[in-house]
């Protein structure tokens, strides 16, 4: 018989408990994105056939893998020539997996937007839960730092107070977005892409619905173009830490584990970011 489990004895160690609980699964659900990316590195777009090593694929797009030269012409006259140049597919990583895993009907992180310009591909899908749920003002964008950002501003007085209450930040206001970017271009050029000014237009609508979720301080501008209202909602300011809730938190695969004011790498191909 396993021993009973004591209840949190606070709020803040229960809120720990649940954050520990939520990292646990998180990481399970890494986990098993991982082994649907080495599972696609050892199957043939084309043919489908799965090898014992990894494949070698399209050096543009990262979103297909070949037996060989035969299965990749194959694949380019059919369908890849056009699915590449128009950016059909993401590319295939753990961090932004976009398709269904194992025995999942539907995928867990959807890209429910994708566009491309310039040799730049994008796509933006849902940061955590499929079912959207909003999060908190008062959160860090990195679950790891939450516990220790909210005992912080708690010994911070009582102007922390007022920024709650100006920013809500209390509530329950926010949707984090997971947004990955794709140079494709061909002339290996560099493009600078400048997150903190990503913007969501609504459709008309929906403005009416949308502006009651608004606090005064956030970042929105209504304007109108034709005869319809529209409502351009940017990226959320972080009253407490003074700076955009913007994350980059992996650069070709590779997690970011410290942000520098500048990237330098000119083999920065794809960035993958959340924002709030």
């Amino acid at each position: 018989m396993a021993p009973l489990k004591a209840h949190p004895s606070s709020p803040m160690a229960m809120f720990k408990e649940s954050q520990t609980a939520g990292m646990d699964s998180a990481m399970q659900t890494l986990e098993c994105h991982k082994a649907a990316e080495r599972a696609f590195q050892l199957t043939c777009t084309h043919c489908g056939k799965q090898h014992n090593v990894a494949l070698r694929g399209c050096s543009r797009c990262k979103a297909a893998r070949y037996c060989d030269e035969k299965c990749q012409l194959a694949d380019y006259k059919a369908r890849h020539k056009r699915e590449c140049a128009h950016f059909v597919h993401p590319p295939m990583t753990a961090t932004f997996l976009t398709r269904p895993v194992a025995e999942e009907r539907y995928a867990s992180q959807p890209a429910f937007a994708h566009t491309h310009r310039d040799g730049m591909g994008f796509w933006v899908g849902i940061s955590g839960d499929i079912r959207c749920d909003l999060q908190y003002l008062v959160d860090a964008m990195d679950p790891l730092e939450t516990a220790e950002r909210r005992e912080r501003l708690e010994r911070e007085g009582p102007h922390v107070q007022e920024l709650f209450r100006l920013h809500r930040a209390g509530k329950r206001t926010l949707l984090p977005l997971r947004v990955l970017v794709q140079n494709r271009r061909k002339d290996n050029a560099r493009v600078l892409v400048c997150g903190a000014r990503a913007q969501v237009v609504s459709y008309p609508y929906a403005v009416n619905k949308l502006m009651p979720g608004l606090a005064e301080n956030d970042n929105f501008e209504r304007f109108t173009y034709g005869r319809d209202n529209f409502l351009a909602i940017g990226v959320a300011y972080d009253p407490f830490d003074h700076r955009p809730r913007v994350l980059v938190t992996h650069i070709n695969g590779t997690t970011v584990r410290v942000l520098h004011s500048r990237l330098t790498s000119r083999d920065a191909h794809m960035i993958h970011a959340r924002a709030s």
